[in-house]
């Protein structure tokens, strides 16, 4: 079984590697998923509620206007200016989520 755990490896390093591409944001939960460049993502969570149980996933749909702008008011309220410079930054396309 050496073999299976090197592939299992490779398949986390993998996963680790890649990053969604936001469409309309209805696939990616901000605090799991990997859709903030040069970020990690675990780290997210704890700005939007550290206190929270969350039994349901923060998407990042929830960020977006119509699936066309950032809603920046509440990326504003809910994150460090900093975060929410590298989010801004991200253009979405609107169509369906993509993991690359």
């Amino acid at each position: 079984m050496p073999h299976g755990r090197s592939i299992q490896s490779g398949l986390s390093y993998i996963k680790d590697a890649m990053i969604w591409t936001i469409g309309n944001g209805l696939n990616i939960n901000i605090g799991k998923d990997n859709w903030l460049p040069d970020h990690h993502q675990a780290n997210l969570s704890s700005y939007y509620n550290p206190h929270a149980n969350h039994n349901y996933p923060v998407l990042v749909s929830v960020f977006l206007l119509n699936n066309t702008n950032w809603n920046t008011p509440l990326l504003s309220s809910m994150f460090p200016p900093h975060i929410v410079i590298k989010i801004l930054k991200i253009i979405h396309t609107g169509g369906p989520d993509v993991q690359t």
